[in-house]
This record gives structure tokens, C-alpha cells and sequence, in this order.
């Protein structure tokens, strides 16, 4: 498991669960300006790094580890939504810097 998010991680479970950063705020918590600041590279306290990632995986996406292998393919990083229903969503950048879905 993953400890932190990346703001990409962060930017592909939003867009993964169709959440704007105002749903990702309202779901977590957490400012919509410091979401804001934090996908476009700002620094965010770890314990709110913690709320984000709480709330996306309450609603099913899960965080992949750098280097996992996900379906025979070498993942850099990337999340998956679960197959919680008929539009699950699966979003991971292969090391080659390509998206796959």
C-alpha cells in the first residue's frame, strides 16, 4: 500500500470517480484551495495527505505502488477504481509514460 499521493494520483482518482475538486473537498474535508494548490505541486501536511486518500478509497479507488505489476504490465504508478459498478474506471501510467484504460 501506498503511503502518500501524488498530485497526478490525486488528479486520475478524481478523475476516475467524475469528482470535481470542490466533491473531492466537500468529501474530504480538506479546502478546495489547498486541493487546488496541492495538484498543481504545492506541499500538503501529511495528516491531510491522509484525508484525501481516506476519502477516495471510501469510495473505491485504490492507490498503486510505484513499480507494481497490474495485469502483466510494469505500472509506475496510478490508481484503479474498484468494479463497484457498471462504469468502474481503471487509470495507471505504464513507465513509458502512457496511459492505459
Amino acid at each position: 500500500m501506498v503511503n502518500a499521493i501524488t498530485a497526478r494520483q490525486c488528479r486520475m482518482a478524481r478523475a476516475a470517480l467524475d469528482w470535481s475538486q470542490l466533491e473531492l473537498a466537500r468529501m474530504s474535508g480538506i479546502g478546495s484551495t489547498s486541493i487546488k494548490k496541492f495538484e498543481l505541486g504545492a506541499k500538503l501536511r501529511p495528516h491531510l495527505l491522509s484525508e484525501l486518500r481516506r476519502s477516495m478509497e471510501a469510495a473505491g479507488i485504490e492507490f498503486i505502488e510505484e513499480g507494481a505489476v497490474v495485469r502483466g504490465k510494469l505500472v509506475a504508478f496510478g490508481v484503479f477504481l474498484s468494479d463497484q459498478s457498471a462504469a468502474s474506471a481503471e487509470l495507471a501510467v505504464g513507465l513509458d509514460g502512457a496511459g492505459d484504460s
